[in-house]
């Protein structure tokens, strides 16, 4: 059985080497303590949906999702789904590109997402592989909760580098994400941006940007949030010496010494999108333990680059890690398979996490499904001291 962190706090790599870590605990765990099945419920949601980000108060999330024009925008919804709004569909800076990918400030009243340009593949227009996430020709844009401001506060200028996955900090000070160096390899060469955030009546601004490359390779990075204490991010790449694009895995990184934590090691599978539970204690991921691995790599300009995926939930001190969702399981009640599972998103009440659910053979196609929890994980406390 996987561990979620078997080797969080044991051991820390620098920048330029990998440490051997201890292998993570095969065994079950304390996961049996808290007994039973800790998925109680499985509903759909939200059709056409993908990339789901939940307001710390808790009363609005925003997910991406795809128009009859084919493009994806960003919408806002009432936390039980009785209402919807889109809010850049008014906008003409989005009329022929993809919006979406969002993560919300934590007052509530602001979003940053990105925006993809449409683009040709093979000489004819391909506007798949330009889906928010994709990042192929992206920016970083600021959008108030009522829809009427709108800030674009990178990319897309000329010789800009296109962001990706842009995520607060818990504070809302601050702005994490990667960005695509160059196009050489199979998803090219990244780089890990931090930035001070700030907003007010003169509008939102990034200054004071860092960048951070603490791969001991030329490595894919992509940010899912900053740690509770605002001194770390978490992370998914391929940062150890070798590691392929098809074995990402789960880190942290210290933002004061770039000290690297790695928290699954499973070269041969997928670990990504990794996302915290209210407490800072717990994570829910996706991950391709026990499913197939598509046979050749994986790459960016593929249609069919999408991975057989399902939720795992885990504690981050590797003390317990389950299987949360069956989605690829013939033998489970839930089976929709072969499906890609994520990004997700907790409630701030940590009972329930909502999740993109994705064909594998048609990845321009996600819903949105609703995983209600049969234990809580809503208690505040730091990740790493």
């Amino acid at each position: 059985m996987r561990s979620l962190a078997s080797i969080l706090l044991v051991a820390a790599v620098a920048p330029a080497q990998a440490q051997e870590a201890p292998a993570p605990d095969t065994q079950p765990g304390p996961a049996s303590d808290l007994g039973g099945r800790l998925a109680a419920q499985i509903e759909y949601k939200v059709k056409g949906a993908a990339r789901p980000a939940w307001s710390r108060q808790g009363d609005w999330i925003a997910y991406d999702k795809r128009g009859t024009d084919g493009y994806s925008d960003l919408y806002i919804a009432k936390s039980d789904f009785s209402f919807d709004r889109c809010l850049t569909c008014d906008f003409p800076n989005f009329a022929e590109q993809h919006a979406g990918n969002a993560d919300w400030h934590p007052s509530g009243r602001l979003l940053v997402f990105q925006s993809e340009a449409p683009f040709s593949y093979g000489g004819e227009p391909y506007p798949f592989l330009a889906v928010p996430g994709r990042s192929r020709s992206s920016a970083l844009w600021i959008v108030s909760v009522d829809g009427r401001d709108l800030l674009q506060l990178s990319g897309q200028q000329e010789n800009a580098f296109p962001p990706h996955s842009a995520r607060f900090s818990f504070e809302g000070d601050g702005l994490a994400w990667s960005e695509r160096l160059a196009s050489s390899g199979t998803w090219g060469d990244w780089v890990i941006r931090v930035a001070t955030f700030s907003s007010g009546r003169s509008g939102s601004r990034l200054r004071n940007v860092k960048s951070f490359e603490p791969a001991a390779q030329k490595a894919f990075y992509e940010v899912h949030s900053f740690t509770p204490d605002d001194g770390g991010i978490l992370l998914s790449g391929n940062l150890i010496e070798g590691q392929p694009i098809d074995g990402l895995d789960l880190y942290t990184m210290r933002l004061d010494n770039e000290h690297v934590a790695q928290l699954t090691k499973s070269l041969a599978r997928w670990d990504r999108f990794p996302a915290l539970a209210p407490n800072g204690e717990v994570a829910v991921w996706s991950s391709s333990e026990t499913l197939r691995m598509p046979p050749r790599p994986l790459s960016r300009d593929d249609r069919v680059a999408a991975v057989e995926l399902d939720l795992w939930l885990g504690a981050l001190d590797g003390s317990w890690s389950r299987r949360l969702t069956g989605f690829n399981d013939p033998l489970s009640d839930e089976y929709l398979g072969p499906v890609m599972v994520g990004p997700s998103a907790w409630s701030p009440a940590g009972d329930a996490v909502l999740t993109t659910v994705t064909p594998v053979n048609s990845p321009e196609q996600s819903d949105l499904f609703l995983v209600s929890l049969s234990e809580t994980f809503a208690r505040a406390s730091p990740l790493i001291q």
